[in-house]
């Protein structure tokens, strides 16, 4: 048998950590506001919201782009962004698309493809300030 529990160490960096939860999701909770606000003013794009039934955590935030309305695709979106500095990357592969699943899969998905192929990632660190936040939107705003 392994032996995985915590050293004393790594507890004591893990209660350290919990102490700032709070203050990481308010953090998250800014910015996902902050991208609302003003992304979802921009024709073509918008920020994925969130179901009214759950108190988010704002991991990640998620654009999603009408290529009808803003004229580029979730690969030219992701280009512009990065000849501006800005890393993004797309959504991660379904889990009932990857090998260990696809078996296992006993219902039909209809909207999740469509929608992983129109979504970016966007950055969402708690360290992302607030004028990165206005540059990532001034370049979608101008290239749009």
């Amino acid at each position: 048998g392994y032996n995985f529990r915590l050293t004393n160490i790594q507890a004591a960096i893990g209660v350290a950590q919990l102490e700032k939860l709070p203050d990481f999701l308010k953090r998250k909770k800014a910015i996902f506001n902050e991208y609302k606000k003003e992304i979802n003013e921009i024709p073509g794009l918008s920020i994925a919201l969130t179901p009214g039934y759950s108190d988010n955590n704002h991991w990640l935030n998620l654009l999603k782009i009408d290529k009808r309305v803003y004229k580029k695709n979730r690969e030219a979106v992701l280009e512009m962004l990065k000849k501006n500095g800005i890393q993004t990357r797309p959504v991660w592969k379904l889990n009932h698309e990857q090998k260990p699943y696809k078996k296992f899969q006993c219902y039909k998905i209809e909207n999740s493809q469509d929608l992983v192929s129109k979504s970016l990632c966007l950055p969402s660190s708690t360290n992302l300030l607030d004028n990165e936040i206005k540059k990532i939107v001034k370049i979608l705003r101008d290239h749009g």
